[in-house]
C-alpha cells in the first residue's frame, strides 16, 4: 500500500478464481460461469507521441502525450459445456429434441466398401445414440467367391462381381478365382501371395506362389517350372485359381506369408449378415448413427440392406460455429488466492473474441483449452467514476475474516 515503510509479503499474489459473464442480448440478465480457467490476465497498453528537440543531434525528449489507452485481458478455459463451446467458436448454441422411433427393415444403399452407412430420418439429417442394430441383406446372398481386398496391390475388373480377375498394378499380371460349381456351407478366406517373380515378362517359368484357404487351414506352395502363359491350380475346397500373363506383362513378388498377398472371400448362401464380420457397431459409432462395413464382408458396393434400430428420445445441444457477428458482455471475476490479496474485478462493457486454437477433441498428453479474449469498452455513461472496470479489494487469500487482521489502508 502507499502508506507502507517497508514491503508486506501479504501483497504477493498467487491466485485462482472464478470468471462470470453476462451477456448483452440475454434480456434475462443471467450470469454463466466460464468454468475452470487455467490463466486470467489484465493488460493495459497505451500508443503515444513523442516530441523531441531538433536543435542538436542528441534530439533530447521534451515531452509524451498519450493518445490512446486500450484495456484487454484473456482467459484459457478448460470446459467445453454447450455454451462455452459456443463463446469460443463465436457461435450460438441452442436445443432440439430428437424424437424416438424404431426402424423396422428399412431401405439403405452400400455405395462403397469398405465403408459407413449412415441411420437419418426424413428430412435427411443423422440420427444420433442409435441402438440394437440389425443389418440384413434385401434379398437372399447367393453363393460365390470374390476379391476383397485386391486394390491394395492391384485392381479388379469389376468389384462387384463374383469369379473376379485381379490385375496387378504396372506389372499387369491377372489372377482369376472360379467358384468352380462348388456348395459353399460357411465364409472363408482365401490368401494368395506371390513370393517370387517369374523370371521373364511375358512367361510364368520361375514364379513362386503360396496360397491358403481359412476353412482347412490348408497352405499350398506353388514353384511355376514351365514355360506358360497361363496355369490354373484346383485347391482343397475346389476353387479354381488361375494366374496369368501376356506377352508384355508379368508379376511382381508381394510378401513372403500367404496374408502379405491379396484376399478373396467365399460366401455362404444366407439371408442375414453376422455382427462382427459384415458389419462392425460399436457404441462409439452408434453416437453418430453409423454402421462401419469392414473389407471382406459378404456386403457389396451397391448392394441393397434392410436396417432395423432404435432411435431414443433425446435432447441434442446444438453448438454453431462463427455465426456471430460480435458478442458483447459484462464481466466478473471472483477471486479465492491461495496468497495475497482477493480483488472482485467488475467490467461493465466487454466484447468477447475466441484466438487460436481449440484443443482437446483429439489429444493423448492434454486435457483440451482453448482462449478468449476480452477488449473493454468504456461505459462513461453509466460509470463516468471508472468507465472500464473497477477492482475492489475484499480481503486476504487464507486470512481470517476480521476487522483486526484485514484493513484496506494497511
Amino acid at each position: 500500500m502507499s502508506n507502507q515503510a517497508f514491503s508486506n509479503y501479504e501483497d504477493l499474489l498467487l491466485g485462482s478464481g472464478e470468471l462470470f459473464i453476462s451477456l448483452s442480448n440475454d434480456s434475462t440478465k443471467n450470469w454463466k460461469h466460464l468454468g475452470n480457467a487455467e490463466e486470467f490476465v489484465l493488460s493495459t497498453s497505451f500508443e503515444d507521441i513523442d516530441k523531441r528537440s531538433s536543435m542538436n543531434h542528441k534530439r533530447e525528449l521534451q515531452d509524451r502525450t498519450i493518445t490512446q489507452m486500450d484495456v484487454t485481458a484473456y482467459a484459457v478455459l478448460n470446459e467445453f459445456d454447450p455454451k462455452n463451446l459456443a463463446t469460443a467458436l463465436f457461435g450460438e448454441s441452442e436445443y432440439k429434441y430428437q424424437l424416438g422411433r424404431v426402424f423396422t427393415d428399412v431401405s439403405y444403399t452400400a455405395t462403397t466398401v469398405p465403408g459407413i452407412v449412415t441411420v437419418i430420418g426424413p428430412d435427411n439429417k443423422r440420427y444420433y445414440g442409435i441402438r440394437d442394430v440389425v443389418v440384413k441383406p434385401s434379398n437372399p446372398l447367393p453363393e460365390g467367391v470374390y476379391w476383397a481386398d485386391a486394390n491394395k496391390l492391384g485392381e479388379i475388373d469389376s468389384y462387384t462381381n463374383y469369379n473376379d480377375t485381379f490385375i496387378a498394378y504396372a506389372m499387369r499380371g491377372t489372377i482369376t478365382i472360379d467358384q468352380n460349381g462348388v456348395s459353399i456351407p460357411n465364409r472363408f478366406d482365401i490368401y494368395v501371395c506371390i513370393t517370387k517373380s517369374p523370371d521373364a515378362v511375358g512367361d510364368l517359368y520361375g514364379m513362386e506362389a503360396i496360397i491358403k484357404e481359412t476353412n482347412s487351414g490348408s497352405v499350398l506352395y506353388k514353384a511355376f517350372t514351365g514355360s506358360a502363359l497361363s496355369e490354373t491350380i484346383t485347391l482343397g475346397s475346389g476353387i479354381k485359381i488361375t494366374f496369368a500373363v501376356t506377352g508384355t506383362s508379368t508379376f511382381t513378388a508381394m510378401g513372403l506369408a500367404a496374408e502379405s498377398g491379396i484376399k478373396a472371400v467365399a460366401l455362404n448362401s444366407s439371408i442375414e449378415y453376422k455382427e462382427g464380420e459384415d458389419y462392425y457397431v460399436d457404441e462409439q459409432s452408434c453416437r453418430a448413427g453409423i454402421i462401419k462395413i469392414p473389407e471382406g464382408s459378404r456386403i457389396r458396393p451397391n448392394d441393397p440392406l434392410s436396417v432395423s434400430c432404435v432411435v431414443p428420445d433425446r435432447k441434442l445441444a446444438i453448438v454453431s460455429g462463427g455465426t456471430k457477428d460480435e458478442c458483447e458482455c459484462e464481466l466478473l471475476f471472483v477471486p479465492d488466492a491461495n496468497v495475497g490479496p482477493n480483488y472482485v474485478l467488475e467490467a461493465w462493457k466487454v466484447q468477447i473474441e475466441p484466438e487460436g486454437d481449440l484443443t482437446g477433441l483429439i489429444t493423448s498428453g492434454e486435457f483440451g483449452s482453448y482462449r478468449l479474449n476480452f477488449t473493454f469498452l468504456t461505459d462513461f455513461e453509466n460509470h463516468p467514476g471508472s468507465p472500464y472496470y473497477t477492482m475492489t479489494l475484499v480481503d486476504y487469500g487464507y486470512m481470517e475474516l476480521d476487522n483486526n487482521k484485514y484493513n484496506p489502508e494497511h
